[in-house]
This record gives structure tokens, sequence and C-alpha cells, in this order.
């Protein structure tokens, strides 16, 4: 039966619009029935609703409020890990003073344009894994509108991590020479700023980091499957499931979500790990290659595989008839809001960070560096290897062979003075051991010299004889 068919049989009907027929027939003779899948079986589509032709601003409006409601879902995903620690109590007082993400998102919404409600619904209504993302493909706002809503849950799962490698670098950097004598006299957070602030402390730092890159990879997976897990509690303890419905399908899903994001970043590298904590994952240098790799490995490794799984796992969790009800749509949407996120991440951290150029030294102009000089020896400071054991050896090689430029300079300055001392000694023999000087020749000298008159003058000594006829 098709709406005309309704008409001839309900003569109430005529003179009616198509809409207020459908509306009258909903509400007297079918009101427990869905009205948009009674004006399905009658036939009738409704006219699209006129799409509002939204400026710039307005879609900034938008981007906000997706991205507030994105601070809501991480406040609810932290309130749902407290739940499913205590049994169901964090989420029970939190609902005693009026704690409600669900309305706060709601009312939230009501505040989008048109044209945003409008491209959301569309994709909503989409059936199946390629209707839905047939149709997310050509709703860019819907796209954005995702992208924004889930910014704040990646930047709580980058906090994290960077917290994480800022103690590993920190700590690379006071364990080199230099870093440890700039943080001399220097605690905690200071002491860390100060040695990661030398040459050989960001140099000791970034290889740390990088070392570490599996670790930190590793606490980003285990955050993010702690906010799937939190989300799904949440909103299964509001529905008014007991913490034994929804806690092994909310655990289940969050250690899905965590084991995936896990093996994608080994596999492929993960771009949130380098943009978060600078470590360099498999990414590669060349920003088009990091772009289609953390693109794929976000979208097709990662989201779409866990969207299915945590969608799954929600019905569960909700007591859904269907585990099955709703996985392919949102298996699509995760699939392309992942994707859209991999590539832009990828963008971010195209290059890899380069220690300070090394500054050459001042010369000293004090005697032991003028020795050094002296002695042909130069104190060459060779770049800092990209390895912290390797760092240490050539710190160490390097002190070694100050120390032996040092002893160096320290024999040549003895021998100067030696040298010195010896031609004192020569010039003085050379002097005592010349005549008086007598320029008239008259040889007064001698008498001057040697008084014969004074016996305190007279030095006598032993001459052997001489035989002057002798040969």
């Amino acid at each position: 039966m098709n709406l005309n068919d309704a008409r001839q049989r309900i003569p109430e009907l005529a003179g009616l619009s198509d809409a207020t027929a459908i509306d009258v027939i909903h509400q007297v003779y079918y009101p427990g029935m869905d009205k948009m899948e009674l004006s399905k079986r009658l036939g009738y589509e409704p006219p699209a609703a006129p799409t509002e032709s939204a400026g710039v601003f307005r879609t900034l409006g938008d981007l906000g409020i997706k991205g507030a409601q994105g601070v809501v879902d991480l406040g609810a995903s932290v309130v749902g890990m407290g739940n499913m620690l205590s049994g169901g109590l964090v989420g029970q007082g939190m609902d005693a003073i009026g704690y409600d993400p669900k309305r706060t998102n709601a009312s939230m919404g009501e505040y989008l344009s048109t044209a945003q409600k409008a491209a959301d619904q569309r994709v909503q209504d989409a059936q199946g894994f390629w209707g839905t993302l047939g149709q997310a493909v050509t709703e860019p706002r819907f796209i954005a509108g995702s992208v924004a809503q889930s910014v704040p849950g990646m930047f709580g799962i980058g906090a994290m991590q960077s917290a994480a490698a800022g103690v590993i670098a920190g700590r690379a950097a006071l364990a080199t020479a230099e870093g440890a004598a700039a943080a001399a006299g220097k605690t905690g957070t200071t002491a860390m700023q100060a040695a990661l602030a030398t040459r050989a402390g960001q140099s000791a730092a970034q290889t740390a980091v990088d070392a570490a890159g599996s670790k930190l990879m590793a606490i980003g997976a285990a955050s993010e499957g702690a906010q799937s897990m939190g989300s799904i509690a949440q909103d299964a303890q509001q529905s008014g499931r007991s913490w034994s419905q929804y806690a092994p399908g909310a655990l289940a899903a969050g250690l899905g979500t965590g084991a995936i994001a896990f093996g994608a970043g080994k596999l492929m590298g993960d771009a949130g790990t380098e943009v978060f904590t600078g470590a360099h994952t498999k990414l590669g240098n060349s920003l088009p290659v990091r772009m289609a790799k953390s693109g794929f490995s976000e979208g097709v490794l990662e989201e779409m595989p866990q969207s299915a799984q945590e969608r799954y796992f929600t019905n569960v969790a909700m007591g859904e008839a269907d585990p099955m009800k709703g996985v392919a749509e949102d298996a699509a949407t995760g699939l392309l809001t992942g994707g859209v996120m991999g590539v832009g991440m990828g963008g971010m951290h195209g290059q890899l960070p380069h220690a300070p150029a090394p500054v050459a030294p001042p010369q000293p102009e004090g005697p032991m560096a003028r020795a050094v000089r002296a002695g042909g020896q130069v104190v060459q400071v060779p770049a800092v290897v990209p390895s912290a054991v390797a760092a240490q050896s050539e710190i160490a090689r390097m002190n070694a062979q100050a120390a032996q430029a040092a002893a160096q300079a320290a024999e040549f300055a003895r021998q100067a003075d030696e040298q010195a001392r010896f031609d004192a000694l020569v010039a003085q023999d050379q002097v005592a051991s010349q005549p008086p000087s007598d320029p008239a020749g008259t040889g007064d000298q001698f008498k001057n010299a040697y008084d014969l008159s004074n016996p305190e003058t007279v030095q006598v000594s032993a001459v052997p004889a001489v035989n002057v006829d002798a040969g």
C-alpha cells in the first residue's frame, strides 16, 4: 500500500499535503512505528531540509564545538576508568553530583550548524561498510568534525608519552660529562633542562629517546586502550548496566585497542609517538613517504580494526541482541578519520632534528697554552657520535688527550726553565773568567785587582814547576 491507496481508504486525508497526511497516519494509526519507516512503506520521501550555507566562521564554530565534545568524551573515559577500578562507585558518585556527559554533548550539539547536522545525519543513515565509506567521503564537514572530536583524546595519549620521553631524555643528558657540568648545583627539572641545553646532552638525549621508541609506543598504546575501555564503561553505566555486565566487554575492547595500536606502530612506525616525543620510528625522512605510511598505518592498520572491535564489545557491554550491529559502519568511519589524521601527523615530523653545530672554543693565552702550541700539540674536539655508549667513550678519550697535552706542556715549561737557568750560569762564568778592563794598557788593572801590599788580596796556590830548558 502506498500513500495514494491510503488516501482512497481514508477520506479524511483528502486535501492534506503528503507530509501532513503522513503525520496523521502516524499519530492515529501507527504511533508505535518509526515515522521514517512508515514513510518508506508508504512510498513517501520527505524533501531534503534546506542546507545552510555555512561560512568560514560558522565552520570554525562547528569545529570548536566538536573539539569541546571531544574534551567531554575524554573526561567520560577517565570516569569510566575509575568505574572499572572501583566496581562502578566512581560513576555513582559523579552521577550523584549531576555529572552527565551524554546530556552535555547533546546540548552542545544543538548549537552545530544545520549543514554540520545534516552531514552527520547522512553518514549516520548510511548502511554497510561501503555505503558508509562512500557517503562519508562526500561529506568533508563530517570528516573535519570527526577529526576535531578525536583531537583531545589524541593529546591525552601524547601527554603520557611526552612525560615519559622527558624523563628518559633528561637522564641521558645528565649522564654526559658536559651535561653533568652544566647541571652542577641544580636539582630536578632545572638540572635536566640545563643538561639538555648542552650539545652533548642533546645528542645523548636523542639517542636515548630513539632507543626507547618501542617503550614509548607501548605507553601510547596502553593509554589509547585505557581510553577506549573507560569510554565504553561510562556509557554502559549511564545506560543502567551493572559493573559485572559491562566490565568484561569494556576490558576486552581496551586490550584489543592497545594491542592493535602497538602492532601497527611496530610494523609501520607511529606518527603520534614521533610528534609528541621526537623519537624516530619507521616512518623515514621523506615527507611524501611519511604521510603515505602514516595514513595507511593510522587508517587501515589501526583505526579501522579498532573501531570495529570497539563497536562489537560496546554492543556486548550494552546487552545488544546483535553484537555485530554497527560494526561495519564504524569500521568505515574509523578508516576514513584515522587515515586523515595519520596523513596530517605524518607531515608534522618530516625531518630529523640535529644537535647544534659545534662552536670552536676560544684559545687561552696563558703560558700553558703557549707551551702546548710550541710543542705542536693541537687538541681536536670531534663530533659526538650518535650513541650513548660511544659518546661516553669519546668523552673519556678526549679527557685523556687533554691530560696528555697538559703533561707535555708542563714538561716543556720545565725544560724551558732549566734552559734559562743554565744560560744564566754560563753567562756568569764567562764574565768571571775575563780579565779586568785596561783600556790604557798600563797594566794597572792587575795592581787594582790584586793589591800585593794587602795580604788579604794575595792568594797563593801550588803551581807545578816548569822546566824551561825542556824541549
